[in-house]
């Protein structure tokens, strides 16, 4: 279908994006290498590659990155585009005659010049082979009679849904992340290993989200198998909410089938979906008892410790692509589940409050890291595992106070003042910490132009949580207005 297409600056928002295959064949090379003059036998000598540590001739990484420049000029934002800079990164080979998938995503707008900021990705299954970032202006001197028209099948999404999946919805702690997303306006799907828990499917629809209930047995490779299966062949699962695991003093081989196993493939299933939206969270509800290490815990510490590990590995490994990895985990909470194995004058969370920051950390209300450590009077952000020779535990910030609304408050507290702003353009364009730039400004310092003020722009507004109107790029010319701008800009947001 053929229609016309003359998207303007005000078309488009963070969040668009658009997705699509491209395979690449022998006359494809030969194709580029008539262009480019590119004739590296890496690219189309069978036995040349097969003595190298790729086996296979690999397609060249300017002919797999071709299509940005089609994601620019044809879809975000079309004709009216001007690429002004661009960067790429390749991650892993790009193999011959296969499918590989492509995501471009809008990832801020800049009043100022009519700037969309994309990061681009092309990626296979869950492994991601590039990585760009493009910068690209919507110019406004066409008249709108002169779009063309042009093939719409790739059409830009925009992912509004929230559907998340809770394991263990029969649970406690399940049912109440339940509740609270639904209650928040997430659509839902509810795995528990027996039957539908009715009330919870009423409950949770009563809010007007959509509720679906999945019977499966994590602890059963074959039903875990099937979930999966399931998982793959839809797209609109935008979060996973961990909280199966077998009773506390289950064999080794259960615990760890539950919490570490069943969720690395759950998470596999879906990654190459997120990464078509470049968007996702997985969360998973470890326990506190891997700080404590618990006497007579240790195999139910040790299938939560791998768990905990997957989960902020996928976070260092997809991060940058949009997918969120975040460990909750808890100290006592008061559930039928640890009732036996609770102290009786044990202070313990209500399985509500678990729930609440379960949906807080989904909303990216997130302190310094993705490990929250959560006590009945106390809530802590920061890393795992780490202890320092003193004996220090590995968390960067923590807060405590009568109760985690105040310690959510104090570690979330926007970060502001000049020597920030100082520290982020010496940090932008690799000056050393420190570095007295109040003399700098465009065409006064090194590697500051017009082009990358655009670029640093885009990044204030990212690392500062603003937005600067369309005249602020002409008003930001040097360091001491770039302060005032921004500080003006802090000062309207906490309005």
């Amino acid at each position: 279908m053929l229609e016309r297409a003359d998207r303007t600056f005000t078309s488009f928002a963070a969040g668009d994006y658009v997705t699509f295959t491209r395979r690449f064949t022998a006359a494809d090379f030969k194709a580029f290498e008539k262009l480019s003059g590119d004739s590296n036998p890496l690219h189309h000598d069978a036995a040349y590659a097969a003595d190298t540590r790729y086996k296979k001739p690999i397609v060249p990484i300017f002919l797999a990155a071709s299509p940005l420049s089609a994601i620019a000029g044809t879809m975000l934002p079309g004709h009216r585009s001007l690429i002004l800079s661009s960067s790429l990164r390749a991650l892993a080979p790009v193999p011959y005659d296969t499918d590989i998938s492509y995501s471009a995503k809008i990832v801020s707008t800049l009043d100022a010049g009519s700037t969309l900021a994309l990061r681009a990705i092309a990626f296979q299954s869950d492994q991601v082979l590039i990585d760009a970032d493009l910068l690209v202006q919507v110019r406004d001197d066409v008249d709108a009679s002169r779009a063309p028209k042009h093939d719409s099948s790739v059409a830009i999404r925009r992912r509004d849904l929230k559907r998340a999946l809770i394991t263990g919805a029969g649970g406690s702690i399940g049912g109440a992340a339940a509740r609270a997303l639904a209650r928040a306006g997430w659509s839902l799907v509810l795995q528990q290993r027996g039957a539908s828990p009715e009330a919870l499917v009423r409950d949770c629809k009563d809010f007007g989200v959509e509720v679906e209930s999945v019977a499966a047995d994590l602890e059963k490779t074959k039903d875990v198998d099937a979930l999966c299966e399931r998982l793959r062949a839809r797209e609109d699962i935008g979060a996973v909410v961990h909280t199966a695991s077998p009773p506390l003093d289950a064999p080794l081989q259960s615990l760890n089938a539950v919490n570490h196993a069943a969720l690395r493939k759950i998470s596999e299933a879906l990654i190459p979906s997120m990464l078509t939206a470049q968007d996702g969270h997985i969360l998973f509800v470890g326990s506190s008892a891997v700080q404590h290490n618990t006497r007579g815990w240790d195999d139910y510490i040790a299938a939560k410790a791998a768990a905990s590990h997957w989960t902020l590995a996928l976070n260092d490994r997809y991060g940058r692509f949009g997918i969120t990895g975040t460990v909750v985990a808890p100290g006592y909470v008061r559930t039928s589940y640890s009732d036996r194995h609770r102290p009786a004058d044990a202070d313990a969370l209500l399985p509500e409050e678990v729930a609440e920051r379960v949906l807080a950390c989904l909303l990216g209300e997130k302190g310094v890291g993705q490990y929250v450590w959560l006590e009945p009077n106390a809530l802590r952000f920061g890393a795992f595992g780490f202890r320092s020779a003193d004996g220090a535990r590995g968390i960067a910030t923590a807060q405590t106070g009568t109760g985690a609304g105040q310690a959510v408050k104090a570690a979330s507290a926007p970060v502001s003042g000049e020597a920030v702003v100082d520290d982020l353009v010496c940090a932008f364009f690799g000056a050393a910490p420190g570095t007295d730039l109040s003399e700098a400004g465009i065409d006064r310092y090194p590697g500051w132009d017009s082009l990358r003020h655009f670029e640093l722009m885009l990044h204030l507004e990212q690392e500062l949580a603003i937005r600067f109107s369309s005249t602020d790029l002409e008003r930001t010319t040097d360091m001491r207005r770039l302060r005032e701008v921004v500080a003006e800009r802090q000062a309207q947001a906490r309005r």
